[in-house]
């Protein structure tokens, strides 16, 4: 009985491979440029295990991959990744069905995105129906290095080669730091070594490593609600949903959130108990947050006309309403994360 149920289940997970299809991913060239000289790449990403198979299928490439984020590259990959990883939501030969995936390449020196790789949906190894996603990510690779190519490629500490040794001997010994004050120091003192970009980047990862672990002095995180998207133009279902995760998850790290489908159930009840004259937008947003007995409520507004987009984030704290609003020209998902990202930085710097 115990056979015929687990044949049952793996049926079951088959056949929604088949029915929700493969990854769709696509692959943008932002610079056109080649890269020359050793192949060599510093990944910068979170701990996840795909990263293994990330880098597997970098190093088939001829790639040396760096992981340690203490040892720069000029050039970066940047992972940023959603998947689950509990064996029901798992692929029988170990894919994964990602909601969002983005692997950009960064250049440290000239402070701009090179290329970047963006989808979501099933990885390799979840045949019948599997994707490409690593190896596309490794064919972008792949195809900015050149023996011909015009920018060099080379560790972040041998760039300047005419700069004096003062800054080498400071970097030596507050490298391995976790004190956020030593690279501050560092960059003020030597702003125009290249070695303060290396200190900016261990100084932003100890930032965000903060971040993600401030927690009210009482031990708990306040509470808050993340409203559905709403937008104006031609945005995408997929688009929205990994916006929509990415920040998610960046609010996680600061709030216990209120599941989608509290918030829904909330909003539909405060639909039915409010007369049509009472049911004004604060004032379903005020009962909603009583009924969730929760204070930080977050919404997400986009309008897109042609390949432009208007971004709005809004914060609403009890009566307070506080808005911050951008615009972004031809856009693509990952830009729009961070636009996203940025915006709520800005409200919380206003609370």
């Amino acid at each position: 009985m115990n056979k015929i149920k687990s044949n049952v289940i793996h049926l079951l997970l088959f056949l929604s491979i088949i029915i929700t299809g493969c990854t769709s991913a696509n692959l943008s060239i932002l610079k056109d440029i080649k890269i020359k000289g050793e192949r060599i790449i510093s990944l910068d990403t979170e701990p996840a295990p795909w990263n293994v198979k990330i880098i597997e299928t970098i190093t088939k490439k001829g790639f040396k991959v760096l992981t340690s984020g203490k040892s720069l590259t000029r050039f970066v990959l940047q992972i940023s990744a959603s998947a689950p990883t509990n064996p029901m939501h798992r692929c029988f030969a170990g894919g994964w069905k990602f909601d969002y995936y983005t692997a950009t390449v960064v250049d440290l020196i000239k402070k701009e995105n090179i290329a970047s790789v963006e989808g979501s949906g099933y990885s390799e190894d979840c045949e019948p129906s599997q994707g490409k996603i690593f190896t596309l990510t490794a064919q972008m690779l792949d195809g900015l290095w050149s023996d011909n190519g015009q920018e060099e490629q080379h560790m972040v500490e041998e760039i300047d080669e005419n700069r004096s040794n003062d800054d080498k001997i400071l970097w030596d010994l507050i490298k391995d730091s976790d004190s956020e004050d030593s690279f501050r120091q560092f960059i003020k003192k030597f702003p125009n070594s290249s070695l303060s970009i290396a200190a900016q980047f261990r100084l932003d990862k100890l930032k965000n490593k903060k971040e993600s672990s401030v927690v009210k002095v009482d031990g708990e995180k306040p509470r808050a609600v993340l409203v559905p998207i709403g937008t104006i133009g031609p945005v995408s279902k997929t688009q929205k949903n990994i916006i929509l995760n990415k920040f998610l998850d960046e609010l996680s790290n600061n709030y216990i959130l209120v599941p989608q489908e509290e918030y829904e159930k909330a909003e539909e009840k405060a639909f039915q108990e409010l007369d049509f004259e009472e049911c004004t937008e604060e004032q379903c947003i005020r009962v909603i947050q009583e009924m969730l007995q929760v204070e930080n409520m977050f919404k997400i507004e986009m309008i897109r006309e042609d390949k432009d987009t208007q971004v709005s984030l809004t914060l609403i704290v009890l009566d307070k309403k506080l808005v911050k609003t951008d615009f972004c020209e031809n856009c693509k998902t990952q830009s729009l994360i961070k636009l996203v990202s940025k915006l709520y930085k800005e409200l919380e710097s206003k609370r």
